[in-house]
């Protein structure tokens, strides 16, 4: 019985702390019309929502994701900003309820996650989180407001990305977000829903992109000098060499289980246990 209680009590957490969430992003239609209007003045579209996800954006993969209050700019190679529920699988780095800033780059680089240690905590989370052998110390003492990941054996590319006047670049104007390059994208990801009415945040995401978005022109230099085993040819130094491409290894971060995960398989482990020894 005790057993059982515990299990439930660890069920009934997670369920009101998802509906409260739920229920706080509720959006009336004034709200809306704002925004729209906004995003028409700043050469936005603006969508309601739930939408899915572009179909080449690469959080894709992460399991079903719904888009609410989406503003897409109208360029070819620029920005949207929304707000998301992410249903995902244990390779899903985001918290199930965010938002995010995506910005899209001229070439694909490596999986790199720049953990920023001054935003919301998460707690419980259904984000899953990169294994530790992925994290890699940053120079000048960044490691205080930032965690960098980056798949093992790109060490020096990360670097070499995310200099001292980088780190310091997004130190002064990008706290409280996520870095996140994905392929040819980069995300600013918060776990605080991102389009709002008020000014304060729409000044913090307009400094955060400036921060970042001249560096993503420099970025476009970068290029793969590994090549996958199972295609190493003849051809292999042109292949691996070409801009736009990442070694199979590069390309994505191995992601150990969420806190929510932990949670629900332990009060189900707890269940069986619990339920095998009361037939006995």
């Amino acid at each position: 019985m005790g057993t059982l209680v515990v299990v439930m009590i660890l069920l009934a957490v997670i369920l009101v702390r998802m509906t409260i969430r739920v229920w706080s992003r509720r959006t009336l239609r004034r709200t809306h019309l704002r925004l729209a209007t906004f995003a028409e003045a700043n050469g936005f579209d603006y969508r309601v929502g739930p939408i899915a996800l572009q179909r080449d954006m690469p959080w894709r993969s992460r399991g079903s994701v719904n888009l609410h209050r989406v503003l897409r700019s109208r360029e070819p190679r620029g920005i949207e900003i929304a707000d998301d529920e992410v249903i995902g699988n244990r390779k899903n780095l985001a918290a199930p309820f965010g938002g995010y800033c995506a910005l899209r780059m001229p070439v694909a680089l490596p999986h790199i996650l720049l953990r920023a240690q001054d935003g919301r905590r998460r707690g419980m989370s259904g984000a899953g989180a990169p294994a530790d052998t992925q994290r890699l110390s940053l120079e000048g003492g960044f490691d205080r407001h930032f965690q960098l990941y980056c798949p093992v054996g790109y060490e020096a590319d990360a670097l070499h990305l995310f200099t001292p006047d980088v780190m310091a670049r997004l130190l002064d104007h990008v706290r409280g977000f996520d870095v996140e390059i994905v392929d040819d994208w980069l995300l600013l990801v918060t776990t605080d829903d991102l389009v709002t009415t008020k000014v304060d945040d729409w000044q913090d995401i307009a400094a955060a992109v400036d921060a970042v978005d001249d560096r993503v022109e420099r970025w476009a230099r970068w290029r793969e000098t590994r090549g996958d085993r199972r295609s190493a040819k003849a051809d292999e130094s042109a292949s691996t060499a070409a801009a736009g491409r990442v070694s199979t290894r590069g390309r994505r971060l191995t992601v150990r289980m969420s806190v929510d995960d932990i949670l629900m398989w332990s009060a189900l482990g707890l269940f069986v246990v619990g339920t095998i020894i009361g037939l006995r």
